[in-house]
């Protein structure tokens, strides 16, 4: 596909006041002359700058109301934003989860779409990233969320893919668009889309498309597509509906070169996507137990390549430490109090696959600070998870969170149960 390539000034003018007297019959003296000219200049100084302070009261007045109406504007907007963000953070979240945790076959997935599963399961998860931008003009934000490259990684690198499209209505995100390998959209920009899909040998579609101004559907500027005729022939077709049928659209006279020619006079253009492992989970990320909360005030990583003999911290080692144990290290960026360690138990698992956890302590500091973490040797065998720690916070309250090993790449993971 083809690429595109794409003073305030102000002058202040000053005039000078030139007074002149002249006299008919007999002549002023010259300290006459003086005097009423001393007086002339100093009365119009006066009035100068009485006229100057209230000009620059008024200015001054003026700009801090200015300035206080357009904080106020930018504060209100900026609150009107922050709401529109959160709105998304369902959807953030989920796909947050499924790069960073890997695909849970027994977790229900809401609202990602194919085309997600589809990059989770083959191909670059950590490939994905999301934009918020207004694309109808109704200065409210919708989500896009998809990656530089095709849907497969072969078609195109210079072209943004996108996965899903959200937008809000009554202030709750509704998708508008969603793609996936066999019916793809792409960005053309200046707010369009570029569509192709597939559904056979003889069924080929491509066209261009906008969000209408009411933010519900998708309004279609082109849809062409191929559909089979009587005797195995290939009809070609246009309409502006979107809708795959020949039924409904007009008939064009052309070959299948010139069909295509149309498509490859598309030009796409790139986005610029915050990737996905950047986004910041909500609150509300990790109510679920099949989600991983990371909001917590203790942070655990691996000891490897972290801790070595110049390090300073508190030591712990599991009684049941063999070959296959690994340390873990505890640390704060404030103290908490009442820090623990502890091995976890299944007591029961429900018919959707929740755990319920039974617990006991294996190791217990009164405060946790952060000039001496704790290294902490643990077992991780199987895939259900047996360690944990606790704290209490400021207000009195306990957490316990769980440790669990990601099946995707071993990283560490973190959610509170």
């Amino acid at each position: 596909m083809k690429k595109l390539n794409k003073a305030i000034s102000m002058s202040i003018i000053a005039a000078m006041l030139c007074v002149s007297l002249t006299a008919c019959g007999d002549s002023l003296s010259v300290s006459d002359n003086s005097d009423k000219a001393r007086k002339t200049t100093e009365e119009t100084t006066e009035a100068t700058t009485e006229a100057t302070e209230a000009t620059t009261e008024q200015t001054t007045e003026e700009k801090t109301e200015a300035i206080t109406e357009k904080k106020d504007e930018t504060e209100e907007t900026s609150t009107d934003t922050n709401k529109d963000v959160e709105a998304y953070n369902p959807m953030l979240d989920e796909v947050y989860s499924l790069v960073v945790d890997g695909y849970d076959e027994d977790r229900e997935y809401t609202y990602s779409s194919s085309g997600i599963m589809e990059e989770i399961s083959y191909g670059q998860p950590e490939s994905l990233g999301y934009i918020l931008m207004d694309l109808n003009g109704d200065d409210s934000p919708e989500l896009l969320v998809g990656k530089n490259g095709s849907s497969d990684g072969s078609e195109t690198d210079d072209a943004s893919f996108i996965y899903e499209g959200y937008t809000l209505k009554d202030g709750k995100a509704t998708q508008f668009l969603g793609g996936w390998a066999r019916s793809s959209y792409y960005w053309l920009g200046d707010d369009h889309f570029y569509y192709v899909g597939s559904g056979g040998a003889m069924s080929t579609s491509f066209g261009e498309c906008h969000l209408s101004e009411e933010g519900e559907i998708l309004i279609w500027d082109d849809f062409y597509f191929t559909d089979e005729k009587e005797a195995g022939e290939m009809g070609i077709y246009h309409n502006n509906s979107g809708v795959w049928d020949s039924a409904e659209s007009e008939e064009l006279t052309m070959s299948s070169d010139e069909f295509w020619a149309i498509s490859e006079a598309y030009e796409f253009k790139m986005l610029e996507w915050t990737p996905i492992t950047e986004y910041t989970p909500s609150g509300d990320y990790g109510n679920d137990s099949s989600s991983k909360n990371t909001n917590c005030e203790v942070t655990a990583i691996w000891a490897d390549g972290v801790v070595d003999n110049s390090t300073n911290y508190y030591g712990y080692e599991t009684p049941n430490s063999d070959e296959y144990t690994t340390h873990v290290l505890f640390s704060v960026n404030k103290e908490v109090k009442n820090f623990r360690i502890v091995e976890l138990f299944v007591k029961n698992i429900d018919d959707n696959g929740n755990i319920e956890y039974l617990y006991e302590e294996r190791y217990k500091l009164e405060t946790l600070t952060p000039d001496m973490p704790v290294c902490a040797g643990l077992n991780f065998p199987g895939d259900t998870p047996n360690n944990g720690f606790m704290y209490t916070d400021s207000e009195g309250n306990d957490h316990l969170f769980v440790l669990e090993v990601s099946g995707k790449d071993g990283s560490l993971i973190v959610w509170e149960y």
